[in-house]
C-alpha cells in the first residue's frame, strides 16, 4: 500500500488528533459540546509516543463511552466529522451502542487472532448472509472515479419480513457493519465516498420494526459512511406511504443524495461490472443466460491471462472507455497480502461453481471482492496511526 494512502493532511490530522485527546485525555480544558473542533494548547511534539495514549483506553468511563476505537475509525469519523469534535463524539457514542447490540467486537492490535487471519469469521459471516439474501447485494467493485459502488436490490433485503430461518437480527446487522467496511478500505477512499445504485422494485411497505431501528443506529446514527451519489431505480414517490415511513431509516445527508434515474441513466454511466441482469436490460430468457455465460467466461479468461493472478483480479475497475485504471489502489493490487490457501480455497470455489468449468457464479464473485475490500480494510487498521 502506498505511504500516501496512510497520510492526513495537516487539517485532517488537526482534526482526528482533536478527536483523539477528546477520547483518550478527557481534558477538562476542551469543551466538546462547540462545534468546529478543538483549539489544542500544546502541539502533537509534547506526545513521546501513540502508547501514550493508547494506555488511557483502559479508563472505564472512556470505554464505557466510546469503546476502543482504531485510529483509522477515528480518523474516519474526524473526516465525516469535518473537525467538529462534538459531532465526532456522539457518532462513536451512538457506535458504541450500536456494537454493544449486536456483538461487534473492536478492532484490537493486540489480539493475537488479528494477528492471524482476522477475517475468516467475517467472511463465513458474509456467506452465510449472501446465501440468505441472494437478492438483495447485487454487484461490488470501482467506478471511474475510483468509488467503491454498491448495487443493492432493496426487495431481496426480506425489508418487511425477519431474517429466514436460518439467520438471525444480529448476523443481518453485522454483516451490514462489514459490507459498510468493505466500501471504504482506506483513507483515500474515505475521501471519495461512495456510490450506492439502489433498485428499488417490488417494495410497497415500510421496513419491519427491529430492521428500522437497527439500520437507523447504523445508517442515521452512528457509522461514519461518506455518500457521494445514490442512483435509485422504481423509488416510491416523495410523497407516498411507503417513502414517508422509509425516509427516515436513512440520514439526511444520504437521503440528500438520492436521485431517481432509469436504467438506461444508469448504463450510461456506470459499466456493466456494477449493474444486475434487470438493470443492463438482460432478462432471463435464453438468450440472456447465453449473454450471461459469455461475459462470465470472457472475464474468467482474461483473468487466468493474467497470470492467474487472483488476488488482483478480484475486482476489475474499469473505466467509462473500458480501459484499466493505473493506480495500484483502484486495481486492489496488494501483493504482500497474498495467501496461498486462500488463493487455493478460492480456485477451489471457481471449480465447483457449478456454473461450467471455470466459471464464477455470482455469489462467489461477490464474496471475492468483498474478501479483497476486507483484507485491505484490515490491512489499514494495523498501518494507519494517527500521530
Amino acid at each position: 500500500m502506498d505511504d500516501l494512502e496512510l497520510m492526513l493532511t495537516p487539517e485532517e490530522q488537526e482534526w482526528a488528533f482533536a478527536l483523539e485527546e477528546a477520547i483518550y485525555r478527557g481534558r477538562p480544558d476542551v469543551n466538546v459540546n462547540q462545534g468546529g473542533g478543538l483549539s489544542l494548547s500544546r502541539t502533537r511534539s509534547t506526545i513521546n509516543n501513540s502508547n501514550a495514549i493508547v494506555a488511557a483506553t483502559t479508563a472505564p468511563a472512556t470505554t464505557q463511552l466510546y469503546g476502543k476505537p482504531s485510529d483509522f475509525e477515528i480518523a474516519a469519523h474526524a473526516l465525516r466529522a469535518k473537525g467538529n469534535t462534538s459531532k465526532g463524539l456522539k457518532r462513536l457514542q451512538r457506535m458504541k451502542i450500536f456494537k454493544d447490540a449486536y456483538n461487534i467486537p473492536d478492532f484490537d492490535l493486540d489480539n493475537g487472532s488479528n494477528r492471524n487471519d482476522p477475517i475468516k469469521p467475517i467472511l463465513k459471516l458474509m456467506k452465510k448472509f449472501l446465501t440468505g439474501y441472494p437478492q438483495f447485494l447485487q454487484k461490488i467493485g470501482i467506478d471511474k472515479f475510483g468509488r467503491v459502488a454498491v448495487q443493492l436490490q432493496l426487495d431481496g433485503l426480506r425489508w418487511s419480513q425477519p431474517p429466514p430461518f436460518n439467520h438471525t437480527e444480529t448476523e443481518r446487522f453485522q454483516a451490514f457493519y462489514y459490507l459498510l467496511h468493505a466500501t471504504q478500505p482506506t483513507l483515500e477512499s474515505i475521501r471519495r465516498g461512495t456510490v450506492w445504485i439502489g433498485d428499488i422494485q417490488n417494495i410497497t411497505e415500510r421496513p419491519s420494526a427491529a430492521l428500522f431501528r437497527g439500520g437507523r443506529m447504523l445508517l442515521r446514527d452512528s457509522y461514519p459512511i461518506k455518500v457521494q451519489d445514490v442512483p435509485v431505480v422504481d423509488c416510491p414517490p416523495r410523497f407516498s406511504k411507503v417513502y414517508a415511513t422509509t425516509y427516515p431509516f436513512f440520514s439526511s445527508h444520504f437521503v440528500s443524495k438520492f436521485v431517481r434515474v432509469t436504467p438506461d441513466v444508469l448504463r450510461a454511466h456506470f459499466p456493466p461490472e456494477l449493474l444486475s441482469d434487470r438493470l443492463r436490460g438482460i432478462n432471463n430468457t435464453k438468450k440472456g443466460r447465453i449473454i450471461n455465460r459469455r461475459r462470465a467466461r470472457y472475464k474468467t479468461d482474461n483473468s487466468i491471462a493474467r497470470k492467474r493472478n487472483v488476488d488482483v483480479s478480484d475486482i476489475d475497475v474499469v473505466s467509462s472507455n473500458g480501459d484499466d485504471y493505473d493506480n495500484k489502489w483502484e486495481n486492489l493490487d496488494d501483493d504482500d497480502e497474498k495467501d496461498a490457501n486462500g488463493i487455493n480455497d478460492r480456485n477451489n470455489g471457481i471449480k465447483n461453481g457449478g456454473v461450467g468449468d471455470q466459471e464464477i457464479n455470482e455469489s462467489e464473485e461477490l464474496l471475492m471482492r468483498i474478501e479483497r475490500l476486507l483484507r485491505m480494510r484490515f490491512k489499514t487498521e494495523r498501518s494507519f496511526r494517527v500521530i
